[in-house]
């Protein structure tokens, strides 16, 4: 069985792309059971921040286009 991780809180500060308010700096967010859509116009930074999510997950590696689920299970257990 492949266990996915779930992501439940995002803080993102001192990135120039998301720089927030004066009161509220960067971007700082409960995510809720279910799930989530991210939706904007173009160029307000949602493939940065799937970017930013799948860094975490991965690190700095890319993973291979394809991999067997057995390949898989042993990759996230690292």
């Amino acid at each position: 069985m492949i266990n996915f991780p779930v992501f439940e809180h995002l803080a993102v500060s001192d990135y120039r792309l998301f720089p927030g308010t004066s009161d509220q700096p960067g971007i700082n967010f409960e995510i809720k059971d279910g799930i989530s859509i991210l939706a904007g116009i173009n160029g307000l930074g949602k493939t940065t921040l799937i970017n930013m999510l799948l860094r975490l997950l991965v690190g700095p590696f890319e993973l291979p286009k394809s991999l067997t689920e057995k390949e898989l299970s042993e990759i996230s257990q690292l």
